[in-house]
Parts: structure tokens; sequence; C-alpha cells
């Protein structure tokens, strides 16, 4: 796009409009602005324009994996997980009708993908623009009345149809071909026939570079003009059939007529960070990379003298050289004139061999010395400077550089945390607004009743010990179950609804149960005492039958009431005598689900009553507890009744 400045070419030399803000010009004005602490290379040298701004911070994502990653996952802890709603808050949405909407906008539109690359590019340039142009199915007919023959532009325009001779003219934006039907050749007729939202619906991304925007500060209009990239005039130009049938027409008879495109009001969606009053960006949003400038620059440097130092001063030069040997009295060697050539040769040939084989022995006419050279580079690269740098950068960019150094030890504050979300609220902001945006132009052609969508809050783990403080409160009475549930996110009269659901459902599996268990054991007496005993024997618990001395005589004390024994606890649960661990309730839930399991159901419900009037939190967990064993007790039942008819009955050993 012409009028986009590099700032290659601006940028290095700074606004140095004067020689007093050049460290180059007068020496006197050149030490008075060295020794200044405001002037420095990263202050004097700077984005001046959007579009250097915009290349700056491209420059930066290109160039600086400490940017891109740190951004990545800024932008992938906010990504959750869609939450359907109605929008007038008067009833909720149909579970038929949320599936409808999960698969256009995960299945068809990728949303995830596409809110990642949003907010991409949103976090990068400070904007990101964007469409969702109705689909269409591009023909083309006949101009003959008489024959009126219409083909889909996509067969007419392609290579494998020869026999049409077609030919696209931008300049009219005339379809040229031959009709197979009649023989006639001229301009063809053009339709764009609506196509299905359902399957042919796509988001289009704009690159900023492309566009300039006429801004009314009044009324905050925005006119948006698309200087048409030349990659896709040339296609156009050129007759490529697939950017010829996806085209708007419109578009095309813009590069026809070779000028820019003004889009209508309400087709783009324009998302920007807020303009700061004193920059005159013209209606452009003002990318983040700016503010660290100076401090990238600081961390390139470091990086680049880390470069050298790896280069040149971490291997060490070894050097071999003749050893000195003693001289005699008129100061010549003892061992005579060294030839520089043929030691030279034979110190190659050694290394060379010793390449090939480190075990072979060498030999040389003359002593050698052994030296090594450089190798310092280990004491030289400031790791903690580059470290402390790179820090800084991120913290300019509000990025937290445990984030961004995160592993799998990494642990959640959660103060941290909320100050975290609160510094970058603006991107799921922006998020929610590009779903709504979308929403809103795919609901009409879908035929859909309007509905709202949006991106869950990132949960944060709360401190046990709150957790455990509120459950000992909902136990006295003193908080109520529905604030439990909301801290956890949860909904109470959502999960009650569940609960009821389950309720139902394990009813009913108990009823087929106990039918299937009637079938295998009729007419066979002694497989219905077998399934009698057993069903006896889940009653009695894990502690078994009573152990049997001689003659039958049970041995040692009777044996307690096991259920009578946990209502004991539960019933002592919450009090300052006893403290409770959500560990602890889950272990008794297990223990009383085990044994109301095997009972009948009229009891079970009983028992449930007088539990829940103790303590409603286990007796909640006992019902979700209770269907699993009694599932898999009498599955077990059924198992060995099978087996025990195959064998001929008996009761079990």
């Amino acid at each position: 796009m012409s009028g986009i400045v590099s700032y290659h070419n601006d940028w290095i030399a700074g606004p140095q409009s004067s020689p007093a803000a050049s460290l180059d010009g007068a020496p006197e004005l050149a030490y008075k602005a060295h020794t200044s602490p405001w002037f420095s290379k990263g202050s004097q040298q700077g984005p001046l324009t959007i579009w250097q701004m915009l290349n700056f911070a491209r420059f930066l994502w290109k160039h600086d994996p400490t940017f891109q990653q740190g951004l990545k996952r800024v932008i992938g802890y906010f990504l959750t997980d869609l939450e359907f709603y109605d929008p007038t808050h008067k009833a909720e949405l149909k579970e038929e009708d949320i599936v409808s909407y999960r698969q256009i906008l995960e299945g068809k539109l990728n949303i995830k993908f596409a809110l990642s690359q949003i907010l991409q590019n949103y976090c990068l340039y400070g904007n990101v623009i964007m469409s969702l142009l109705p689909p269409f199915e591009r023909r083309l007919e006949c101009p003959n009345p008489k024959c009126r023959m219409i083909h889909p532009l996509s067969v007419v325009a392609s290579e494998d149809n020869p026999e049409f001779k077609f030919k696209y003219h931008a300049k009219n934006v005339r379809f040229e071909a031959t009709c197979q039907r009649c023989g006639n050749r001229g301009n063809w007729n053009v339709y764009d026939i609506p196509g299905d939202y359902r399957r042919n619906i796509s988001l289009t991304l704009y690159s900023p570079y492309h566009f300039t925007i006429e801004c009314d500060q009044f009324s905050d209009k925005r006119l948006y003009t698309w200087h048409i990239p030349s990659e896709l005039k040339t296609a156009v130009t050129e007759g490529n059939p697939l950017r010829l049938a996806n085209t708007p027409i419109s578009i095309l008879k813009a590069i026809g007529e070779d000028k820019a495109f003004l889009f209508n009001d309400n087709v783009l969606l324009h998302l920007r960070e807020p303009e700061i009053i004193g920059f005159d960006t013209g209606g452009w949003g003002i990318p983040q990379a700016m503010f660290c400038y100076g401090v990238s620059r600081y961390v390139f440097g470091l990086r680049k003298m880390n470069e050298v130092l790896a280069t040149d001063y971490l291997v060490p030069m070894r050097v071999l050289s003749p050893a000195q040997m003693p001289k005699d009295g008129r100061g010549f060697s003892e061992s005579g004139v060294t030839d520089m050539a043929d030691w030279n040769t034979q110190a190659r040939s050694m290394i060379a061999r010793h390449r090939q084989d480190p075990a072979s022995i060498h030999t040389i006419n003359t002593p050698v010395e052994y030296q090594v050279i450089g190798g310092e580079g280990k004491d030289l690269i400031p790791g903690e400077l580059l470290r402390h740098g790179e820090d800084m950068q991120l913290n300019a960019m509000g990025i937290a550089s445990q984030l961004h150094r995160g592993d799998l030890t990494i642990q959640t504050a959660p103060m941290a945390a909320r100050l975290f979300e609160a510094h970058w609220q603006h991107v799921p902001a922006a998020a929610n607004t590009s779903l709504k945006w979308m929403v809103e132009k795919i609901t009409p052609n879908l035929g859909w009743k309007e509905f709202g969508v949006r991106l869950t809050p990132p949960k944060i783990a709360d401190n046990m010990e709150h957790l455990m403080l509120l459950l000992q409160m909902m136990q006295a009475g003193e908080v109520t179950a529905t604030t439990i549930l909301g801290k956890l996110g949860l909904d109470r009269p959502e999960e009650q609804r569940r609960k009821s659901d389950e309720a139902i459902q394990s009813a009913k599996m108990e009823v087929k149960t106990d039918s299937e268990l009637n079938k295998v054991v009729a007419g066979n007496d002694a497989l219905s005492q077998s399934v009698d005993a057993m069903r006896a024997m889940a009653a009695e618990g894990e502690g078994g039958m009573p152990q049997q001395g001689a003659g039958g005589a049970s041995v040692g004390p009777p044996a307690a009431d096991p259920l009578a024994q946990i209502m004991a606890k539960i019933e002592s649960f919450g009090s300052p005598q006893t403290p409770t661990s959500p560990m602890d309730m889950l272990q008794v839930a297990q223990e009383a689900a085990a044994l109301l399991a095997p009972l009948p159901l009229m009891e079970k419900r009983q028992k449930l009553r007088e539990i829940e009037q103790a303590n409603s939190v286990i007796a909640g967990l006992i019902r979700d507890q209770i269907g699993e064993v009694t599932e898999e007790q009498d599955r077990q039942f059924v198992m060995q009744g099978r087996q025990m008819m195959q064998q001929g009955g008996g009761a079990p050993m």
C-alpha cells in the first residue's frame, strides 16, 4: 500500500529535526543530551505514525519469541468454553437449540480457532477488522434468448473445460464464453444465488495495512476504505476461476476501475484498543507494542551481545606449536633449526589421522606445545541481565513473567490472578463482542430466534481453608447451599433438577434390574434362595456375616447396626468437637451408599430422608454414590445367577 512508511527508513535516524536532538551534532549539545536521563536511544527513536506502530508490532511478533508467546498465553488463558443464554432472561434455552448453535459456531465456524486469530491480531496490532459476508453461488447464463443455458462459473471458467473458451474482461466485468448448446459466443449474464449459511458461512479477517479510516469525532462514525491488495487484483485480472467465483461483484467492479472499495455501514466489525488523547491515530487503535519500545530495544541489544559472545567466545581456539628448546651460548637451539614447513605438514597429518582413528599413536620429531585461547564466554554472557530485561518487557506489556515461563509446577495465587484478569479484561470483552456480532449476522439468515453466547469466565481455584469454612458455616445453618454452589460456579436449581433426573433414572434402573433378576430366578427355588442370601450379605455391609462357632452359634458380642453408627457420625459433623473435611464426608457417604443400595426402594427412601434432615450435603453425596453401587451390585447378582443356572443351581460357596 502506498504511503506506508517502513520503520527501517525512519526509525533508525529518529526524530532528529535539529542538531540538539542528535548525539552526532555539536559536541557541547551532544554532551548535554547524553547526560540527560530522559534522552536515550529508546526515547528519541520510536514509532511516529500508525503505520510505523503496526510495523514495529509485526516486527516483534516475528522476531521476539518472548513477546509472541506472552500474548499467546494471555489469549489462551481467556479462551474458555461457550456459554449460551437467553438475552431477554425470560426463559432458558432448549437443549436441542443449543446443539444447533454449537454445530454452526463450533463445527462450521471453528469458533475457538477464529477467536484465537481475532484476539491475536487485536492484541498485536491493537486493531482487527473482520466481515461475515453472506455466501453465494455465482452462475453464468447464455445470452441467447432462445437458449438461456445456465452453468456455475466454476465450470465455465475451469481449465478442464476448454470448450467454453472462457475469457474474463476485468475493465467492464464481462464474462465471455461460447455456449455448448447453441454455439453462441458473447458476454454471459451473471447471477449470484444465495448460498446455504449452514455450509458456506466463513469469517474474513482483513489486514489493517490495506485500510484508511475517515472518522468523525463527534458522532464516532467511521468510513472504511479498502485498498484492494495487488495479489487479489492480479488474480482477478488474469481470470482466476476461484477468485472470480467467490469475489463479490462490487469488488470486481472496483478492481476493473482500479479504485479503492468503500464498505457500507454495519458490514465490518472493527475492534480497536482505546485511543489515547493526544495521539492523532485517525480512528485506529494503538498497538500495545508501542508502550514497550524502549524496553524491547534494550532486550534486543542484550540478545545481540549474547549472540556475539556465543559465536566468538564460547568455543576456545586450540593452538599447536613447536616447543621452545634451550639455547646454547651462541643463541642457537640445541636441536638445531626447525623446518616449519615440514613441521606443519607432520602436525596436520597427525591431526587428520587422529580424527579418523582416535586410538592411533602419533610421532613427531619436535616437542609440541598445546595452548587454549579464548573460551571465556560462559563468564561474559549476562544471563541474569537478559532475564531481567525480559521481565521488564513482559511487565511493560502487562504479562506476568510466571505465566510466560509457567510449567507443570506453576501455582496460582488467587489475588494475583484476579488482578491479572482485571488488567486484561478487554481481551474477553473483545471476544464476546465478536461473538455477539457474529450471532446478530447469522441468526436472521438461519431462521433462529435471538440467543446470546459468551465465553465463560476463567475459574480460579479458591483457597481450601476458605471453602472449608463456608462448608462448616453451611452445616451450621449460617450459609445457604446456593452460596456454596455459586462459589463453585454451579447453579443450585439446575443441580436440583439434575439430581431429580438422576433419582428417576436410578429408580427406573432398579426396577429394570429387579425385573431381570426375577426372570432369571423364576422357577428355580435354589437360585432364588441364593439371590436372597446374596442380598442379605450385602445388607450386612463390609463386616460380612457373623462368625459361626461350633454348632452354628455366633461367636462374640452382637454387632451394632452399621447404619446407626453412620447416622451417629453424620449427626456429629459440623460440631466444634468434630472437625470435618470434604474427604471425610465423601468417605462416610460411600459407606452409607454401600449399606443403602441393597435395601428395598421404600426403605431406602425413608433412610435417605432421615439422613437429609441431619445433613443435606451428605445426603446429596449418598444419592450420587448409590446409583453406582446399586448398578454394580445388581450386575454382579445377574452374572452370578446366570452362572448358577448354567451349572444346574445350588447355593454359592
